[in-house]
């Protein structure tokens, strides 16, 4: 069985139901409550904690008997998936109320009431456990309790003083469970013969034993005489009674001298201490893992065998290099198909880790408005072939960059590297800083954001409630009617022959999203508008700012911006242009399209910039010019595109 559901009321959510330090259950103090809850609610009941946690049968999941029993009285579903409930209350008894609200009943101020209780009230405070989904708090579940084994392994953690001698508690424990494993796992042998031949091995030790500790004994002989001479001197000897030397040598004495080393290709040795924090932790955690597995291995611990081992790991990429975090994490995964952990639960705010695992692992903590909230991002998407798709799409476009969009505030999705690199300087030049914000540029490498879309839907209860904003080019296309193919044209082409079919870019989603609580997508103007790199140069006609070094027209495009204006010099320089396709279509379009001469500047100039660009490898140049120029004494004016400027401020807001 595995915990799939565990509701907290009235305080914060905590990660498990027994808070432990040094194998002593923690008590719960004032700090533990929900800090926000109103005065009014405070004045009128005093503060409790709830925790529901409820536990399903795990998918080819067989039950024994053994497990049904525990749960006996637990259960809240007897079909399969069989489910049971734990719960726990944190509360002040009934008794002590009448005392409580009379103290708050004239307070006015919040943390007044949180001092008295925390003075008065919280060492009144008593906890229950019980189960079942009713208010019977009688049905115990201490048979289950017993069976649960939590390990928890915190960010901050000094993992050396547990592991690297035998005298150590978990690496003896495990030493102790491993020592004729072969014996004890050879499924072909029955109890009764195994534990034949581990007591042959077992004599045969303390036969040899004997002999060693006889040996000691006589070497001390003499030495003895002296040192217990001390104890007569003292007066410790009476009543014919005197101090004396025994002892055995047994296994586990042996396996307390053990001393854990790494041992290189060569042969040379060195202790694990002098490893560095990360390997040590790596080193621990598998200790950790072995002796769970130890601890559920019910020929080895019988009655006590550990039916829920379940491990808890706290930022594992505080100690571990970007590459050793996916192999971790594979360990992790490997060692859970194989039943020797339950489950494992990992906080992180690592991009490596979360794009590593599975979208239905994923589970996302985030605060909207003051309140935690949780999201389950493999449930963002329906069962029908399309939500299939936009699953599978989004789970295999995850990686270590775009897994951003999981931390990140608000997102901004972008088609291409162009957007992706000039976006956040382009915030600059509104005096906005994207990083301060805690906004994240995410390249989809296309236009498939409405996979995206579904995890940060905010009508679906599952989703990411966060700002959402989606940039993208309007990007014309035509075909001649009858014909299967579009192919891309210039703003100046579209809808200028009845003959021909046009198409623009994102107009449904558009509609979609309109009036959407979190999503709003942007695109350029609907008449002048094609690309982010053709806006900008629609927009900034008049100064260089644009042209850098790497254009493949830079002294044509320079000559544009000279003359000013779509005039017969501009024509000149456009039919000396070597590109025949621009040539034959670019000016004719321009003459022929109904525009006031200066749109039709900006469009010859925007085209020009546009068909002398690659495909976004001149994005980083031109980025780095901005920057440049953005820092300088005296900078030079950029003016931004009507809808970028519009993403930028709504997403800011």
């Amino acid at each position: 069985m595995q915990i799939i559901f565990a509701s907290v009321s009235y305080r914060r959510v905590v990660a498990d139901l027994r808070v432990t330090s040094n194998d002593i259950y923690r008590r719960l103090s004032v700090d533990d409550f929900n800090k926000n809850t109103t005065i009014e609610k405070l004045k009128s009941q005093a503060p409790s904690v709830e925790i529901n946690v409820v536990l399903s049968q795990s998918e080819n999941d067989d039950i024994e008997n053994e497990e049904l029993n525990i749960w006996e009285g637990s259960t809240i579903k007897l079909e399969e998936p069989l489910m049971a409930q734990m719960n726990y209350c944190f509360y002040l008894p009934d008794e002590y109320l009448e005392s409580y609200l009379l103290q708050v009943s004239d307070i006015q101020d919040v943390n007044t009431i949180w001092n008295i209780i925390k003075r008065d009230f919280i060492r009144l405070y008593r906890y229950e456990l019980w189960g079942g989904n009713t208010d019977d708090r009688s049905i115990s579940i201490s048979k289950i309790k017993n069976r649960f084994d939590f390990q928890f392994l915190d960010a901050i953690r000094d993992v050396g003083r547990d592991m690297f001698t035998g005298h150590d508690k978990l690496l003896r424990d495990v030493l102790e469970f491993f020592i004729d494993y072969d014996i004890r796992k050879d499924k072909d042998k029955s109890e009764k013969e195994t534990n034949d031949e581990i007591k042959v091995l077992h004599d045969e030790f303390v036969q040899k034993a004997e002999p060693l500790m006889d040996s000691m004994m006589k070497r001390l002989s003499e030495g003895k005489k002296v040192m217990l001479n001390y104890s007569d001197s003292t007066g410790a000897n009476f009543d014919k009674t005197y101090p004396d030397f025994s002892g055995n040598l047994t296994e586990s004495d042996l396996l307390a001298i053990l001393k854990l080393i790494v041992k290189d290709k060569i042969g040379i040795e060195i202790p694990a201490t002098h490893n560095g924090l990360g390997y040590n932790n790596l080193l621990y955690i598998s200790l950790l893992l072995a002796k769970m597995q130890a601890e559920s291995d019910e020929d080895f611990m019988k009655i006590n065998t550990i039916l829920f081992p379940i491990l808890a790991i706290e930022e594992p990429e505080a100690h571990l290099h970007p590459s050793m975090q996916y192999k971790f994490l594979k360990f992790l995964r490997q060692n859970r198909d194989n039943h020797n952990i339950k489950q494992v639960f990992i906080t992180t705010h690592s991009t490596q880790i979360t794009s590593a695992v599975k979208l239905d692992d994923l589970i996302c903590m985030y605060k909207e408005s003051g309140k935690i909230r949780i999201a389950y991002p493999g449930r963002c998407f329906d069962d029908t072939e399309e939500g299939k798709g936009s699953k599978h799409f989004v789970q295999r476009f995850l990686d270590a960059t775009n897994a951003d969009m999981f931390f990140a505030s608000k997102i901004v999705f972008v088609e291409g590297i162009a957007e992706e690199l000039l976006l956040p300087v382009l915030a600059k030049y509104k005096g906005f800083n994207f990083a301060d914000h805690h906004i994240v540029v995410i390249n989809e490498r296309g236009r498939y954001f409405e996979h995206f879309l579904k995890l940060f839907d905010s009508n679906n209860k599952y989703s990411i409630c966060k700002k959402v904003a989606v940039i993208t080019d309007r990007d014309p296309v035509r075909k001649t009617k009858g014909s299967k193919v579009f192919s891309t044209c210039w703003p100046y082409e579209y809808d200028v022959d009845e003959e021909t079919e046009y198409k623009i870019n994102a107009d449904e989603a558009i509609k979609k999203y309109k009036d959407h609580p979190n999503i709003r997508i942007f695109r350029n103007n609907t008449i002048y508008g094609k690309t982010l790199e053709y806006d900008l140069m629609f927009y900034n006609t008049t100064s260089d700012i644009l042209i850098i070094d790497s254009l493949a027209n830079i002294n044509e495009l320079q000559q544009l911006i000279n003359i000013g204006k779509f005039n017969d010099t501009a024509k000149v320089i456009i039919n000396k242009c070597k590109n025949k396709t621009i040539k034959e279509r670019l000016l004719p379009a321009l003459e022929k399209i109904d525009w006031h001469v200066d749109i039709k500047y900006k469009s010859l100039l925007a085209t020009r910039y546009l068909s002398s660009l690659g495909k976004g490898e001149n994005a980083f140049e031109l980025r780095l010019k901005l920057e440049d120029n953005l820092e300088s004494e005296k900078p030079l004016y950029l003016n931004i595109p009507p809808y970028i400027n519009e993403a930028i401020e709504w997403i800011i807001q």
